[in-house]
Parts: structure tokens; sequence; C-alpha cells
């Protein structure tokens, strides 16, 4: 599920709002920056993300519509 390239799995079946919330949460210290791509998933798991992120108190960074390495630069 964790790659090079971010996490890979089918949407609604191993890429769940809650799985994406739960990362949040968890990676979320201080700040977080989230990025994402056009496909139609993008703006619940966004949604999902911030949720989690805002848990743990972290700041956000939205990086918008991006290509998968702005994110992990």
């Amino acid at each position: 599920m964790f790659g090079t390239s971010g996490i890979r799995g089918i949407y609604g079946e191993e890429i769940t709002e809650k799985l994406a919330s739960g990362i949040a949460g968890v990676f979320a210290d201080g700040k977080l920056a989230i990025g994402r791509d056009i496909r139609e998933s993008g703006p619940s798991l966004f949604k999902a993300v911030v949720m989690g992120a805002f848990s743990s108190q972290a700041n956000i960074i939205d990086l918008g519509i991006v290509p998968t390495p702005t994110v992990a630069l």
C-alpha cells in the first residue's frame, strides 16, 4: 500500500476516507502539506485528510492539484 510515490490501492476498497483521515492524523506534526491529483476521488479524500490533520492540531498547507513528486518535495 505504501510506495515511493505515495499510497496506492483501489479507491473505495483499500483507499477510503477513513484510511486517509487516519494516516493524516498520524503524520500531521505541526504542518502538513496536502496535494492531490485530478481523479474524482480527490476532493473527498482531500477533505478526509484535512479532518485527520486538524484532529492532530496540524496547520494545513494546501498545494492544490499537483504532480506526485511535488508533494514528496
